[in-house]
């Protein structure tokens, strides 16, 4: 869909927003949710404590790429709108930053609303010259406003691969010092490779990595395989941990809507563009890139859905 221009002013959209008030509705959902999980810790607390773990890890690596977004956004004097950790309805918030913080329902998510992150974001009198557009800004700022996501989450994947190496492993002095080192240098490069193996996942299917497949609904159980795998229980959780956060760090790579890597393809593309012809891209040619790239990963995940949910029916 091409991106469409706003009728009013983003900030004042903002400050009006009735969807940033909390919800009672949501949170009776988030009681009936909470009280469903401990049920199960209750009935499997081995089952349950994996379920329930994996949620807080994952939350909190979303929360930290969103984190890294906002703050590279504030160091370059781009507004933000809100932050949010979840999606659907909102059980609290707050402010941070002089930014609305606000905690939603479903917490497989986040993201964070940066003004002018949609080129068509005109602002009012008012707000304009005291607001900063995140499309006035130049390719180099948006760029690392994107990349900051990605970074936040290579940092806690080395800070958990790293740790998780002193836990399951004893080292020699010499080779506990080069361990942080050598992991670095493997997470940058592990990165690269995990964008490419899930753009072929995407494409071809998860079938074509693994006999296996992917998962949702398996991480549970790959973390409660882990621990168990694994002398130390602290060292077992560091290392997957580390490993969500370097999933999420590729997986953001990717060149794809709604992607942190399809906004800094289009950076890209309209600067090559620029200097071949003089024109920025169309925004109808914007539009339908972003259309194939959100239909691919769309499909992917429908069918990495549907595949779980099979795997663990039957």
């Amino acid at each position: 869909m091409e991106p469409k221009s706003t009728t009013s002013c983003p900030v004042c959209e903002g400050q009006d927003d009735p969807d940033l008030a909390p919800s009672f509705l949501g949170r009776i959902m988030a009681l009936g949710l909470f009280t469903g999980l401990a049920a199960v810790v209750a009935a499997s607390p081995v089952t349950g404590a994996a379920i329930a773990g994996t949620l807080i890890l994952l939350t909190i690596s979303v929360a930290v790429h969103e984190l890294g977004h906002l703050r590279s956004a504030l160091r370059h004097g781009v507004t933000v709108s809100e932050f949010s950790v979840g999606f659907g309805p909102v059980l609290a918030v707050g402010r941070r930053w002089q930014v609305p913080v606000t905690l939603r329902l479903v917490l497989l998510g986040g993201f964070t609303r940066i003004i002018g992150g949609d080129s068509g974001d005109r602002l009012c009198a008012q707000h304009t010259g005291s607001v900063s557009l995140m499309s006035e800004s130049s390719s180099r700022v948006q760029s690392r406003i994107m990349l900051g996501g990605i970074a936040y989450n290579m940092v806690l994947a080395w800070v958990g691969i790293t740790a998780a190496m002193y836990f399951l492993a004893p080292m020699k002095p010499a080779t506990a010092i080069l361990a942080p080192i050598a992991t670095a240098a493997a997470v940058v490069v592990m990165t690269a490779v995990g964008a490419a193996v899930f753009l072929v996942a995407l494409i071809f299917g998860a079938s074509a990595l693994t006999s296996e497949g992917g998962s949702i609904l398996s991480a549970p159980g790959q973390l409660e395989t882990v621990v168990g795998s694994h002398g130390s229980a602290v060292g077992a959780v560091l290392l997957f941990f580390g490993t969500i956060n370097l999933m999420l760090a590729a997986f953001n790579v990717l060149p794809l809507a709604p992607l942190d890597g399809n906004h800094i393809a289009l950076l890209a593309w309209d600067k090559v563009q620029r200097r071949r012809t003089g024109r920025p891209v169309s925004l109808k040619a914007i539009g339908r890139f972003r259309m194939a790239g959100a239909a691919v990963v769309g499909l992917a995940m429908i069918r990495f859905l549907v595949e779980d949910l099979i795997r663990f029916l039957s």
